[in-house]
C-alpha cells in the first residue's frame, strides 16, 4: 500500500514539473513578442539603420508612437548615413530623401527629450548635406525653428568662370616723340597723343572660404588689352579740317597675357543670413603675375591732299600706309602688379553670379632695357621715325562670372564671426 502511494505522488509530481515547464516556454514567447521598454540597449540592436523607404518607415511609426529614446539611441546610423552621402559623387534620389527624413527625425526626437547639444550636431550634419534645408512651420516644432536659425550654412569652395571687357590705362613717363626728315628744313618733332582702348578678358576662378566673411580668390585668365599713339603735323580733326600736307601717324599696340591672380576677399551680407537668395557686397585685394604670349603692333599713316574748287579748298584724296609687326622680344614677357575692386554677389540653390569691377595696376615697365626700336616711312621728302614707349601697363576690368557652391560648412550665427 505504501508503495502505491509512492508511485502516485511521484506521478503528481512529474504532471506538476511538465506542467510548470511548459508554461514557462510560453511564458518565454510571450516576452520576446512584447518588445522590452526598459532595456533601450537591446531594443536598439534590433533597429538597422534605414538606407531605403521601407526601412525609413519603420523609424517613422517609431517617432509616431512617440518612442524618441530609440530615435535617439541611433546617433552612429547619423554619421554613418553622412558620410555616405557625402562620399558618393551621385547619391541616389532615395538614399538621399532617407537620409534628409532620417536626420531631420533624429533633431526632432532629440529636441523633444531636450537633448539640445545632440540636436544642434545633427542640425549641422543636415544643413551640410542639404544647406537649402527649410523650416515647415506646419510640422517643425518652434525648437526647430530657433535651432535653424542660429545654424547658417556657406559653401567652402566656389568653381567657375568669368567673362568681360577692360580699359587700359597707358601710364608713360616720359614720351618719345616723333621725329619727322624732312629734304627741305631739317627735322621737325612732334609730339604723342594716347588713347586707351578696349579690351576683352575670360578664365576660370576658384573661391576658398577659411571663414564665413573671409575667402581667397584665385584662377587663371586670359586679359586682352590694347591702346594706340598718335602723330599729327598739327592740330586737326581728320579729313574735316585737313589742309594741303597735313599727315597723321597711329601706332596701335595690342597685348595679351596669360593672368594668375591671387586675393584676399571680405564680403558683407546685404541680406539676412536665413534668405532663400543672399546677396553679398565684396571687397578684395592682393597681387597678379601676368605672362605675356602675343604682341602685335600696326602702323599706319596717312598724308591729305587738297584741290582748289569753287567752293574751296576740298580733300580729293590720301596717301595711306600701314605695315604690322611684332614686338614681341623687345617686351618683358613676366610681370607682376597690385589689384583690388568690389564685387556684387548674389547666391541661389545651384549658383553664386557676380558682378566684378576691379583695377590692375602694373608694376613693371613693359619695354626691354636697350631695346628701343625706330621704325621709318619714306615719302618724297619726308621720311617719319617712330621709337617705342617706356610705358608700364594698367587696366580697369569689369567682369561677369558664374560660380557653383561646393562642400559646404555650418557657422553658428549667433556667435562672434570673424
Amino acid at each position: 500500500m505504501s508503495a502505491y502511494l509512492n508511485r502516485r505522488v511521484c506521478n503528481r509530481l512529474i504532471c506538476l514539473l511538465v506542467m510548470w515547464g511548459m508554461n514557462l516556454m510560453q511564458m518565454q514567447d510571450l516576452v520576446a513578442q512584447v518588445p522590452d521598454q526598459h532595456n533601450d540597449s537591446d531594443a536598439q540592436e534590433r533597429i538597422a539603420c534605414p538606407k531605403t523607404a521601407a526601412d525609413l518607415y519603420l523609424i517613422e511609426q517609431l517617432f509616431e508612437a512617440g518612442q524618441f529614446t530609440r530615435i535617439a539611441g541611433l546617433k552612429g546610423c547619423c554619421a554613418m548615413l553622412y558620410e555616405t552621402t557625402m562620399g558618393q559623387r551621385q547619391s541616389t534620389p532615395e538614399l538621399l530623401s532617407v537620409t534628409e527624413r532620417f536626420l531631420h527625425l533624429y533633431v526632432l526626437s532629440n529636441l523633444a527629450l531636450e537633448h539640445n547639444e545632440e540636436a544642434r550636431w545633427a542640425t549641422t550634419l543636415l544643413l551640410e548635406c542639404f544647406p537649402q534645408q527649410r523650416l515647415n512651420p506646419d510640422l517643425d516644432p518652434p525648437q526647430f525653428k530657433v535651432l535653424l536659425d542660429s545654424l547658417v550654412p556657406f559653401a567652402v569652395n566656389h568653381f567657375g568662370l568669368y567673362g568681360g571687357t577692360n580699359v587700359s590705362l597707358l601710364q608713360v613717363a616720359s614720351p618719345t616723340q616723333l621725329l619727322t626728315d624732312i629734304t627741305v628744313g631739317g627735322p621737325v618733332r612732334t609730339a604723342p597723343e594716347f588713347d586707351n582702348r578696349l579690351g576683352f578678358a575670360f578664365g576660370l576662378e576658384w573661391q576658398r572660404h577659411f571663414a564665413y566673411r573671409h575667402s581667397l580668390l584665385t584662377g587663371i585668365g586670359i586679359s586682352a588689352v590694347s591702346f594706340s599713339t598718335r602723330y599729327a603735323s598739327r592740330a586737326f580733326d581728320g579729313k574735316k579740317d585737313a589742309i594741303d600736307g597735313d599727315w597723321s601717324l597711329q601706332q596701335i599696340e595690342r597685348y595679351s597675357f596669360l593672368q594668375v591672380p591671387l586675393n584676399y576677399q571680405y564680403r558683407l551680407p546685404l541680406t539676412t543670413a536665413r534668405d532663400r537668395h543672399q546677396a553679398w557686397l565684396g571687397f578684395h585685394g592682393g597681387v597678379y603675375g601676368a605672362l605675356l604670349f602675343h604682341a602685335e603692333t600696326e602702323l599706319e599713316t596717312v598724308e591729305y591732299a587738297t584741290e582748289n574748287t569753287t567752293n574751296g579748298a576740298q580733300i580729293v584724296g590720301n596717301d595711306r600706309r600701314s605695315t604690322t609687326n611684332s614686338p614681341l622680344g623687345r617686351r618683358k614677357l613676366l610681370s607682376a602688379g597690385l589689384c583690388g575692386g568690389v564685387t556684387y554677389q548674389a547666391d541661389y540653390a545651384a549658383a553664386s553670379f557676380y558682378l566684378r569691377l576691379s583695377l590692375q595696376w602694373g608694376l613693371s615697365q613693359l619695354r626691354k632695357e636697350g631695346t628701343e626700336y625706330g621704325s621709318a616711312f619714306s615719302e618724297s621728302i619726308w621720311e617719319y621715325h617712330v621709337s617705342d614707349q617706356n610705358f608700364k601697363l594698367h587696366n580697369l576690368q569689369f567682369t561677369v562670372g558664374v560660380l557653383l557652391p561646393k562642400t559646404y560648412r555650418v557657422k553658428n550665427f549667433y556667435q562672434h564671426t570673424r
